[in-house]
């Protein structure tokens, strides 16, 4: 068999990740999964998002697809590294269809967990334009142990397809920060979670830590009644962190009762205080006192 040439497999990349796109949304999740079926949906949906981000980079999407414009960015060897690790992916679920049962899929999960998926399935329907499935079986997977292997290997491809094409770095950048602004926000720790877990996805996890940093602490509708040696505090303790940014903080309908000390925003200090005793302390005079500078 002849080799492929390079304009051939630069061509054949479109069909070839479709194909492989379409083995993530066939899979399902047995009933026995119980608690965890929404992790574990939420894993396999993360690693389909970063998988089309990287798919759209490269302009898998567009119709036509542009041959040209990938053949300048990238090199042969790259170009076969992605069809070699595609068709590798393809091959982890269809050895992971050999440990199924047919089953229907259960849509029983916590809201937050609901909610990011909802997110990243919009994302990913977004970008492939297209709206249901074909007719092809779904599987569902019956043990938990089963889909470990399968979302790990393909994960790990995944990570390493995405670090293709180094051109592209900055467009999965920019692509990756406007998913972290479609997830909601009390489902960011969750996702953050599974990123960490899964040991992937570094565009994600960085996108979603500048998010947190730049959108800050949001106190909205809080409640405080406070007895007369209360001492309430909202915001953070930094610590030698001068030349740092601290995080944004938003208040919104405060509303403080009673008498007391109460505090918004940062406390900065300088030094080191020898135990959590005398931190706690110091924090307790900034109240008392004043906040200014103090040596520890």
């Amino acid at each position: 068999m002849e080799p492929i040439g390079f304009t051939s497999a630069i061509a054949s990349i479109p069909g070839v990740f479709k194909s492989c796109i379409d083995c993530f949304e066939y899979v399902q999740f047995a009933r026995n999964f119980g608690d965890d079926f929404g992790v574990c949906l939420a894993r396999l949906e993360a690693t389909q998002m970063q998988f089309t981000r990287w798919g759209k980079a490269i302009g898998i999407f567009e119709d036509p697809f542009n041959p040209a414009g990938l053949q300048e960015i990238a090199t042969e060897a790259e170009v076969k590294k992605a069809l070699k690790w595609i068709g590798l992916i393809q091959d982890k679920f269809e050895a992971a269809k050999k440990n199924i049962r047919w089953e229907e899929q259960i849509d029983k999960t916590k809201p937050p967990l609901r909610k990011l998926v909802f997110s990243m399935r919009k994302i990913t329907e977004a970008r492939q334009r297209k709206t249901k499935l074909g007719t092809k079986i779904k599987w569902a997977l019956y043990k938990n142990s089963h889909f470990e292997v399968l979302i790990e290997d393909v994960a790990r491809l995944v990570d390493k397809i995405t670090e293709l094409f180094p051109y592209l770095e900055t467009k999965q950048q920019d692509l990756a920060k406007e998913e972290a602004k479609e997830v909601e926000v009390e489902s960011i720790p969750i996702l953050t979670e599974i990123l960490a877990t899964q040991k992937t996805d570094k565009l994600l996890a960085m996108a979603i830590k500048e998010g947190v940093r730049a959108e800050g602490h949001v106190f909205r509708d809080v409640e405080i009644n406070m007895n007369k040696d209360g001492l309430f505090r909202m915001g953070n303790t930094y610590q030698n962190v001068g030349g740092s940014a601290s995080e944004a903080m938003r208040f919104e309908k405060i509303k403080v009762g009673g008498s007391g000390v109460q505090h918004a925003g940062h406390i900065f200090i300088q030094g080191t205080a020898k135990t959590h005793e005398a931190q706690r302390e110091l924090e307790e005079r900034l109240f008392m006192y004043g906040f200014g500078e103090y040596d520890i």
